[in-house]
């Protein structure tokens, strides 16, 4: 029911930038019809007060249902709403006075003040968007592809690579910045600088120093998606299981920024971890013939549908998509993906709900070199269909619903390199895939001495 709720609610933005426009139109032509030259304009301000008043309260109503998924700055959401709400009175109440005689100083006031009303709205919701600052000359904050720095970096025992600067900071600007950078601070709060990740937002500090691992900022990173207040929301990029390790690591060191990566000692887990992690980057797994100019058209219909899309390195025209943690895609959305077959290597539907028309749409992905289709409703009968794919390296399962009846259909994918199924009926089992790394996840940490020392309070 949330996620129908949260659907309407994506109707807001559409039902608010031109319809509601017409409210102050409906003002200027009022001013205007005064002029004999321009007395026609009289006939058409009820009908634009109309639409408008009409089309404010849908954006109301939209906007409470977009409202309720928690991820926008409760303060400005407030003065948004409010004025919001407010406006759509003024206009109903303008639309009252116009179509009966009324003194021309009341229509003044009423559509003076509608005219306020409605820039102030548009401009708190500006702010809910895009930042406090975004009606500035600055550029927003993007991000540096950062996070490629990490592949090169070591956390053994000898690395002296600088633990916040040279991987925890990257990482947050990949993952975090698009919400919390000088433009724009979701809660009140930055994480592009140590003094706002020491500072903390609207809700108070993110970083506890006497508990660092009940951190706010660590708690809602490993919330389930599916959870109130997770981070990040679950339209954006999510973190995978290594990031999640890593900011673990930092805030159980103390969430230090002046650090090594030796003085903190990584945990065994995320050593072993770091060391599985491919050696090649997916930019060279990248297919050697190049390709034609990206179908501009279907990548804008695919962003329509909710996939989010990014190109993968440069000079060349391969793209990398996820479905963004959306549990439905509209069948005609993955249809679209056909349409951009030679250009899709790199595809994540985690989360996702898969029709046999998604499963159709991803199996046309001829050049795929990385599928992800973790927490799924994949079963052996769906991957059998996706066995065609002679391109595929790398292929994430897990959770999913697949058994050992399906190992004969990944024996179909030649160049098949890794597979992960922790957490389905191949984690515990023999598989015979001799050329493929298993990844079965069952990671235990050895026991210190210290996990067995008992303190008494005297």
């Amino acid at each position: 029911m949330d996620s129908i709720i949260y659907f309407i609610g994506r109707f807001h933005p559409l039902i608010v930038h031109l319809p509601v426009a017409l409210l102050p139109l409906a003002g200027i032509f009022w001013a205007l019809s005064k002029y004999k030259k321009l007395k026609n304009l009289e006939t058409t301000i009820t009908h634009l007060l109309v639409v408008g008043s009409l089309a404010a309260l849908g954006s109301v109503l939209s906007g409470f249902a977009l409202a309720s998924s928690g991820e926008y700055e409760e303060a400005l959401l407030n003065k948004h709403r409010g004025l919001g709400i407010l406006s759509t009175l003024i206009g109903l109440v303008a639309l009252f006075f116009h179509v009966r005689p009324t003194n021309p100083k009341v229509l003044l006031a009423l559509f003076t003040m509608l005219t306020i009303l409605v820039g102030f709205t548009g401009h708190w919701g500006g702010m809910l968007t895009h930042g406090e600052n975004w009606f500035s000359m600055e550029p927003t904050a993007k991000s540096s592809g950062a996070l490629e720095k990490l592949k090169a970096i070591s956390i053994d025992s000898t690395s002296n690579a600088q633990l916040y600067s040279d991987l925890v900071a990257p990482l947050l600007e990949a993952k975090c910045l698009s919400c919390h950078n000088a433009q724009k601070q979701k809660g009140e709060l930055r994480l592009d600088t140590q003094q706002g990740i020491t500072k903390g937002g609207k809700h108070g500090l993110i970083v506890d120093t006497s508990n660092p691992e009940k951190s706010e900022l660590l708690v809602r990173i490993v919330k389930s998606i599916e959870e109130k207040g997770h981070m990040p929301p679950r339209q954006e990029e999510q973190l995978d299981n290594l990031e999640v390790e890593l900011l673990k690591w930092w805030f159980k060191a103390g969430a230090p920024f002046n650090k090594t990566v030796a003085q903190a000692k990584a945990p065994a887990l995320l050593v072993k971890l770091w060391q599985a992690k491919p050696v090649e980057g997916i930019i060279n797994w990248l297919p050697e013939k190049s390709i034609e100019a990206i179908n501009q058209a279907a990548l804008d219909s695919l962003e329509k549908y909710g996939f989010r899309i990014t190109t993968i390195g440069k000079g060349n025209n391969f793209l990398s998509i996820t479905t963004a943690g959306e549990r439905t895609i509209n069948d005609r959305g993955w249809k679209q993906l056909s349409k951009l077959r030679d250009n899709i290597v790199d595809f994540d539907a985690s989360f996702s709900t898969l029709s046999d028309e998604a499963i159709t749409g991803i199996a046309t992905l001829h050049q795929l070199r990385r599928l992800k289709l973790n927490n799924t409703t994949l079963t052996d009968e769906n991957l059998k269909r996706v066995s065609a794919m002679a391109e595929l390296r790398s292929l994430h399962v897990t959770n999913t619903r697949i058994t050992s009846a399906c190992v004969s259909d990944l024996k179909q994918l030649v160049n098949l390199k890794e597979i992960f199924v922790f957490g389905t009926a191949l984690s515990n089992t023999t598989v015979d895939l001799p050329n493929v790394q298993l990844n079965r996840g069952n990671y235990t940490l050895p026991k210190l001495a210290s996990d067995t020392i008992v303190y008494k309070v005297k």
